[in-house]
């Protein structure tokens, strides 16, 4: 059993397995994938390029695509490689929201592909696509889905899709027209509380 506790000749000894990235038979996209993000989620270098490159470079193709869904006169959307993707969404959004604590509340994947769900938790604190934030830079809510493929066991186009309206209308920007039906985002189911991203096993 893992982290069981055995008696071999008097001493206790403890059983450990070390779990794989993504858990138990977890396919290997989702290994990727969760490997990556362990990095992201932790802000590991993340603003350091040299370091960065060598935290990301086992998880990337070299001419992996991160196709982000918000474009503007800042040339968002496609950057190509790491390094293009450093200067681009990577370190504007993490100036903007830093220390933005994600969790992911689906996770899935074959070995070739993977996608999650997931929600970040922060403060804006200095402005994203061009906006302000308001002046008490508040705690955000920011609602992301992401698409993997990978090219053998490496990442080769991440596609990213950010709720950016929500997070505007958080704040009590309004930048659409009302619609019928209220827009709230979208929350982990209920009776998933405790731990939101199921595990492979």
């Amino acid at each position: 059993n893992e982290g069981a506790s055995v008696r071999l000749n008097s001493p206790t000894v403890a059983l450990v397995v070390k779990d794989i990235p993504g858990g138990p038979r977890a396919p290997l996209a989702k290994q990727v994938v969760v490997g990556m993000d362990t990095n992201v989620n932790t802000h590991k270098a993340w603003n350091n390029l040299t370091e960065w490159m060598t935290e990301m470079e086992p998880y990337w193709t070299r001419d992996a695509v991160y196709d982000f869904n918000y474009v503007g006169p800042w040339h968002f959307g496609p950057s190509h490689g790491v390094q293009q993707w450093f200067y681009s969404e990577h370190m504007h959004f993490n100036i903007a929201c830093p220390d933005i604590q994600w969790q992911d509340f689906i996770r899935a994947a074959t070995d070739g592909t993977c996608t999650s769900a997931s929600y970040g938790l922060g403060r804006w604190m200095e402005p994203f696509a061009g906006v302000p934030p308001p002046s008490n830079k508040p705690f955000v809510r920011i609602h992301d889905l992401d698409f993997y493929l990978l090219e053998g066991n490496r990442i080769k186009i991440n596609w990213c899709i950010i709720d950016v309206v929500n997070l505007f209308e958080q704040v009590g920007y309004k930048i659409v027209p009302p619609a019928p039906m209220p827009s709230g985002g979208y929350r982990a189911p209920n009776s998933m509380d405790g731990f939101p991203a199921p595990l492979s096993e």
